[in-house]
């Protein structure tokens, strides 16, 4: 459907892509996989790791959703990491 984004592989591994503000947004499902199998303590089949970047990608799609509708700021990939500078200040802070 158009407007919803899409699922697609590079190598083994599954990467989202969408639209925000115009611009192609395209963003790895490794990490979103590695947690998924971690909790399930398994390693999942190809089929699962494609199940895992699917939500990922309406989760992502909700968000701009959210962006749009002026309900919360869309936050991207970049601003959910942390960096171990950012995590000491913010210990010290503690």
């Amino acid at each position: 459907m158009r407007g919803q984004g899409r699922v697609f592989e590079r190598g083994e591994i599954p990467w989202i892509a969408y639209c925000f503000r115009g611009k192609e947004r395209r963003e790895s499902a490794a990490d979103a996989i590695r947690v998924a199998e971690s909790k399930a303590r398994r390693k999942f089949t190809a089929d699962e790791r494609w199940a895992v970047a699917q939500k990922l990608l309406e989760k992502r799609v909700c968000e701009v959703v959210s962006d749009v509708e002026g309900i919360k700021a869309f936050v991207g990939p970049q601003q959910y990491r942390i960096t171990v500078a950012n995590s000491w200040m913010i210990s010290k802070r503690i």
